[in-house]
């Protein structure tokens, strides 16, 4: 479990798009501070209450124990990512207003199976392993 109380990201391990949004984090977040765990998991179901699970949203904990989805969860990811540009993608999201952030989050969520379908999680990197939960 995440004893550091680190940031978790839970995604919807099935989806290639979350999947591959999940691989892009793992390469921009060189500072190995967000953990990953799918919403078909075991640290998903102790650590989400259920409607958070069926969500079509990528959730996030952060590391104060506040749940985010949709486009909060992003603006909280892309907020913790601390090199150029990030923070400058952070401060511009800032600017959108939050019904209009989650409608087009919404849209790409329900779109997300165009991207592929996952029958399991895809195998992280020996490496990479360490920061996923399930």
């Amino acid at each position: 479990m995440n004893k550091n109380n680190q940031p978790i990201i839970f995604y919807d391990g099935e989806c290639g798009f979350c999947s591959h949004s999940v691989r892009v984090i793992l390469r921009i977040d060189r500072s190995d501070h967000f953990l990953f765990a799918p919403l078909q998991g075991q640290t998903a179901q102790a650590s989400l209450p259920e409607d958070y699970r069926k969500l079509d949203s990528l959730v996030v904990k952060d590391s104060d124990g506040m749940l985010k989805k949709k486009f909060s969860a992003i603006e909280s990811i892309v907020a913790q990512l601390p090199q150029f540009p990030w923070p400058l993608v952070s401060a511009a999201m800032g600017l959108v207003p939050s019904v209009l952030g989650d409608l087009v989050y919404s849209l790409i969520a329900k779109n997300r199976f165009l991207f592929g379908r996952k029958d399991a999680c895809e195998l992280p990197s020996p490496t990479q392993r360490q920061r996923f939960l399930d």
